[in-house]
């Protein structure tokens, strides 16, 4: 069975800026004007590119004006550059981090609800998946997986009427 495929079509590619600060940390900063196409409830999960050096990292509103991540894993050596100074860098979606389990599983045991999945816009499943994350217990988190399922399980294709054809 291939891997299960999570990416929209429309999965956008923003821009941010990597600062290595002094060979002690790694930052990510998104502007809010990036954030707005890829923001999910809670934080996203990131690929961040930068001066061939690609990572993982959750990137969260940490105040008004900032979206930041902070990679515990990544050090500022291991770009192989200066270890001090702010890069450009680009970031899309870890669509396999961002959606939870219980939705993962069911997109793989039922191919109908992995291809309606597949049919939604990034805003679309950024959208059921901020409604997810909204809840605060892991038992509400978990039941609104499921209202999530059952909510794809419901979506219908139109499908066009004889005069909509005849056009």
């Amino acid at each position: 069975m291939s891997p299960l495929e999570l990416t929209p079509k429309d999965d956008p590619t923003i821009s941010c800026v990597v600062r290595l600060w002094h060979d002690k940390s790694v930052h990510v900063f998104v502007h809010p004007i990036e954030w707005r196409s890829v923001a999910i409830v809670g934080g996203t999960a990131m690929h961040i590119s930068s001066g061939g050096m690609a990572f993982d990292c959750r990137i969260c509103c940490v105040g008004e004006h900032y979206r930041l991540g902070n990679p515990r894993h990544v050090r500022p050596s291991d770009f192989g550059g200066p270890t001090h100074g702010d890069y450009d860098a680009t970031a899309q979606i870890d669509w396999l981090a961002a959606v939870p389990d219980l939705i993962k599983g069911g997109l793989e045991r039922s191919p109908h609800l992995n291809s309606i999945w597949r049919s939604l816009s990034c805003e679309e499943m950024r959208f059921h998946l901020s409604y997810v994350f909204r809840a605060r217990s892991p038992g509400t988190i978990a039941e609104r997986q499921f209202i999530v399922l059952n909510r794809l399980a419901c979506f219908q294709t139109p499908n066009p009427s004889a005069s909509e054809l005849d056009r």
